[in-house]
């Protein structure tokens, strides 16, 4: 995951309510990423284990957006108030990192070790939270995992296609192409 950038001093949320907010949500999805690994551990079907992943890249994507609003309304309104027009460019950046839909490379690191590490930053992140670490930090933080995630959905639609719906394909159940185009339809959403 990135460093931490501590030059910024202003403090990522000015409001309890939505710091407990995010954390409430950041649990949810710690718990949702621990149910992934025991899904896999269990041989899950591959569908819907990808379906689960999607569920907690969504939930950490309506993270992103309330810390995009707390930012603009909080950060960067003050900023551009006091004349730094280079605020505006870090949000520009920002919001090219949210809408990215470029899938990362992929590693041949083992799923499981991967979403260890998601499990973990999700905890980095809600210590940031509690210490009202910069807003773009934590998006940078959160995007990481958001890639991390859609890199390991990429490795498990690979294998799914590959063995699942290959075998399946073969065996003559043509109706496997439809459950593989919704899947797919949710990676690109």
């Amino acid at each position: 995951m990135k460093e931490i950038n501590k030059n910024h001093k202003k403090p990522s949320l000015q409001s309890s309510k939505i710091q407990k907010s995010i954390l409430d949500r950041l649990s949810r999805i710690e718990g949702q990423v621990r149910g992934i690994k025991k899904m896999i551990e269990k041989g899950t079907y591959c569908d819907d284990v990808i379906n689960q992943i999607e569920a907690s890249r969504s939930a950490l994507s309506a993270i992103e957006l309330i810390l995009l609003e707390s930012h603009f309304r909080y950060c960067v309104g003050e900023e551009l108030r006091n004349g730094k027009r280079e605020a505006m460019e870090e949000v520009l950046e920002t919001i090219n990192k949210l809408t990215d839909l470029e899938p990362s490379s992929k590693t041949e690191e083992p799923i499981l070790d991967r979403l260890n590490k998601a499990e973990e930053a999700i905890k980095d992140i809600k210590v940031m939270i509690e210490k009202e670490t910069y807003c773009d930090d934590i998006i940078n933080q959160i995007e990481a995992i958001r890639s991390l995630l859609r890199n390991t959905e990429l490795v498990l639609l690979e294998s799914h296609l590959k063995h699942c719906v290959a075998d399946q394909l073969k065996n003559g159940k043509e109706e496997v192409v439809e459950e593989v185009l919704k899947t797919i339809k949710k990676l690109i959403h």
